[in-house]
């Protein structure tokens, strides 16, 4: 899918009451992983994702490295032709109930960000659980927990691109989705007008609706606005797709 129809996908369902945008653009991940750095086994489990067959997280975050996401603790120690992984995630959008997890950590300790790998790992596996749900103050809909991974044996197949790959997997990840996010806030907020403007014609206040007077031209005005960012967004998104 192209960058503007990827946005337009994204602010259209947001722009409904919905509770499954959060969920879609969880899997941002999809856009920044190239076809030939994924093996032959995460390619079909990647596929799974793409068309819908199963939901996945995007674990990156721990404990104590959000933002500064090179700063992760979680290990994988090379066993074989296995790797196993020790560590707690964060903050993972649908870590309940995905069927996949895309995972980041460490490989190689005192490199920082040139030592960090991805993997697929599918839910099930041994030794990777999950948290409570955390209560959150919207989008409930949509599950966030902890991820915690105990021992965890995961094939050296199933990791993606290269030894040391990871970070730069994960940073063009985000990017392809952060133009989602703003294309969710273009929903919703043009979702939140729409309820307003919606309310302001039934609510009547000293004998008329509270939108019938001189600032009803306020609400077009911001109409015009969002529905202007929203067609310069989808614009610019495609040159640059």
């Amino acid at each position: 899918m192209s960058v503007p129809g990827y946005s337009f996908t994204l602010f259209s369902v947001a722009s409904q009451p919905s509770i499954l945008e959060p969920s879609a653009n969880a899997l941002n991940g999809l856009p920044g992983f190239e076809p030939t750095a994924i093996p032959i086994r995460s390619s079909a489990v990647i596929a799974s994702l793409v068309k819908s067959l199963k939901l996945g997280a995007y674990s990156l975050s721990e404990p104590e490295s959000g933002s500064d996401a090179s700063n992760m603790k979680t290990h994988a120690e090379k066993d074989g032709d296995h790797y196993i992984i020790n560590g707690t995630k964060n903050w993972v959008t649908s870590g309940i109930n995905s069927d996949i997890v895309i995972m980041f950590c460490l490989t190689k300790k005192g490199l920082g960000a040139k030592g960090i790998s991805a993997f697929v790992i599918e839910k099930g596996t041994a030794g990777l659980t999950t948290g409570k749900k955390e209560d959150k103050l919207g989008i409930r809909a949509s599950d966030t927990c902890e991820l915690y991974f105990e021992n965890c044996r995961v094939p050296e197949k199933n990791m993606i691109g290269k030894d040391g790959e990871g970070f730069t997997i994960a940073m063009k990840a985000l990017g392809g989705g952060r133009i989602g996010i703003a294309a969710q806030a273009l929903g919703l907020s043009r979702a939140a007008l729409d309820a307003a403007v919606a309310y302001a014609k039934e609510r009547k206040q000293f004998g008329k609706t509270i939108l019938n007077n001189p600032e009803e031209y306020f609400t077009d005005e911001i109409m015009k606005q969002l529905d202007e960012v929203a067609s310069k967004e989808f614009k610019y998104g495609g040159e640059n797709s």
